[in-house]
């Protein structure tokens, strides 16, 4: 049997979120050979392709798109050149994963899932908390209707936000928490409930500058060159973005959710409380309480149905080890590219919860709900 050649990958960004997410996973394919890296600072690409063995480093994220054998890009730069640099590579009929969020509004998405489809080839959009026990037993459960017809949603949480300086600047994040944390809500919610018709936001402000790190990178950087590229200085930067969200959202089955998340709080990073209500029972998960006790998820239900007990249940779930989440979105990236199938997590998928971020800071600036699917 004639032994299949490796995918080609280049990776384009490399910074915080390629040397957690995307480097080391593509590495660990076997059916991967990671050929090359680009970052607009060239001290970067260089440090990278040291760290993680990858022959080719570039400054121009054009020159990976033209090399003849990449056949997949993964796209690790800030929200606002995330379009421009997906549809280069649909051009150049490159497949694509793309961190979250797809773009930073839904005109540039829509151009993104065009692009890709006119030239053949996958958009993936990086939710890699679609590939946890979390999130599949979620969508197990309510496929199966053990809460009967779900009614309202919830998530509630907070933290103290300290990243990359860009994420606080619109012009090139686009957006703060909405874009970058509330984004996976609105994409799980899109999964597990249903479209959602209209959007009643408001976002703010409650930080005009923040310190944060200038230039971060995992603790556990081996080469000289990355140690000299990253930078623990503390600096300040104006935030221009919003730092809380908070929402109200009917669904267009008639279900109504609420959010509430902040970079405000100076309680534990990540801590939340999650809850899904039906006609038939609750879900409650992203509990602190549930979590001390080693509890993933507490299900309430009025009937006996596949192994869920009416009354209260508790579920532990399989522990997915730290980066394996990404790890298995890279897999699946690849394994569609070698199957020819459809992600799990499309460009259009990636579009639609873009879109609700986006109707809501309309909505917030216009002091009034707003209505989906927005104008195009």
């Amino acid at each position: 049997m004639r032994k299949l050649r490796k995918i080609g990958v280049g990776v384009i960004g490399c910074g915080e979120i390629a040397y957690q997410a995307h480097l080391p996973c593509f590495k660990r394919i076997p059916e991967v050979d990671l050929i090359a890296v680009a970052d607009i600072v060239p001290e970067r690409a260089k440090a990278a392709a040291e760290e993680f063995g990858v022959k080719f480093w570039y400054s121009d994220y054009q020159k990976v798109l033209n090399r003849d054998d990449i056949d997949a890009v993964s796209i690790a730069t800030p929200h606002g050149t995330h379009a421009e640099i997906a549809i280069r590579a649909a051009e150049a009929g490159k497949h694509i994963l793309c961190e979250k969020p797809l773009a930073t509004n839904v005109k540039e998405a829509d151009a993104m899932v065009n692009a890709a489809r006119k030239a053949g080839v996958k958009l993936m959009t990086g939710y890699q908390n679609r590939f946890t026990p979390l999130f599949q037993k979620i969508k197990e459960l309510l496929d199966n209707e053990i809460i009967g017809q779900i009614y309202e949603v919830s998530t509630i949480g907070s933290s103290w936000h300290s990243a990359s300086p860009w994420f606080y600047q619109r012009e090139k994040a686009g957006g703060g928490i909405g874009l970058d944390s509330v984004v996976y809500t609105t994409y799980e919610w899109n999964c597990w409930v249903g479209k959602v018709d209209s959007i009643y936001a408001f976002c703010d402000t409650r930080f005009p500058e923040r310190e944060t790190t200038e230039h971060w990178l995992p603790p556990d950087i081996k080469t000289e060159a990355s140690k000299s590229v990253r930078s623990l200085r503390k600096i300040k930067v104006k935030v221009t973005v919003e730092d809380s969200f908070s929402c109200i959202i009917r669904f267009k089955n008639g279900a109504v959710g609420l959010i509430y998340r902040s970079w405000t709080s100076r309680a534990q990073a990540g801590m939340r409380l999650s809850e899904i209500d039906g006609s038939d029972g609750c879900i409650i998960y992203n509990s602190p309480a549930l979590i001390k006790e080693g509890v993933d998820l507490a299900i309430k239900t009025i009937r006996d149905m596949d192994g869920i007990s009416r009354d209260w249940n508790y579920i532990q779930l399989p522990k997915l080890a730290h980066g394996e989440a990404w790890f298995l979105r890279a897999k699946h990236f690849i394994d569609c590219i070698i199957q020819d199938k459809e992600p799990l997590v499309t460009g259009e998928d990636g579009r639609d919860a873009v879109e609700v971020i986006q109707a809501a800071y309309i909505s917030s600036l216009r002091g009034e709900p707003v209505k989906l699917p927005l104008p195009r």
